[in-house]
């Protein structure tokens, strides 16, 4: 997976690139963390803001302190001032629990990324960041119903590939190219 999702974040303009680390089953980050810095990205960890129940995203470089979060997964521990909002991103990679070929994306319920991503969402949606789902192929699935606060990803990538999104000619039952 790593191999396969790094080279989005090979273009010398994505720069800043936030990945999340694992929870509940979810595709293992680590491998994509080190060749991120292998390639000179700066790196970013989402930070839950529990009052405004969204995310903030925290440069993470060893030997950057962690913390566990009230879910058990670790975070950055930054000063407010040092964390980012999603429109300072160029790329994030999304978890998700599953997907389908227009994008749309079930995630764990809490809403943190929906809410975080907000302005992601209209006719002219922004250029940046580029949102991909992380995840293996048996979770995607033919339909997932979009509540209006949801946004679409721009792609997937699963431990067979990368596939932009929307798929247009999408076999539930084969996997992603």
């Amino acid at each position: 997976m790593a191999a396969h999702a790094s080279i989005l974040a090979r273009p010398a303009e994505i720069r800043h690139i936030a990945v999340y680390l694992p929870s509940d089953g979810e595709m293992d980050t680590g491998p994509l963390i080190q060749t991120l810095w292998q390639l000179g990205k700066r790196v970013y960890l989402p930070v839950l803001q529990w009052r405004q129940r969204n995310l903030r995203f925290a440069l993470c470089a060893p030997p950057t302190r962690m913390r566990q979060n009230r879910y058990g997964i670790g975070e950055p521990v930054v000063a407010a001032s040092q964390l980012r909002r999603a429109n300072q991103l160029d790329l994030i990679f999304l978890p998700l629990v599953a997907i389908d070929q227009r994008g749309n994306r079930l995630g764990m319920g809490g809403g943190f990324y929906d809410r975080t991503l907000a302005f992601c969402g209209g006719k002219r949606p922004p250029i940046r960041p580029r949102l991909i789902g992380l995840g293996y192929a048996l979770q995607v699935v033919s339909r997932i119903e979009p509540a209006p606060w949801d946004i679409p990803l721009k792609g997937l990538v699963t431990e067979v590939g990368y596939s932009p999104l929307p798929l247009s000619a999408f076999d539930p039952d084969r996997d992603l190219p």
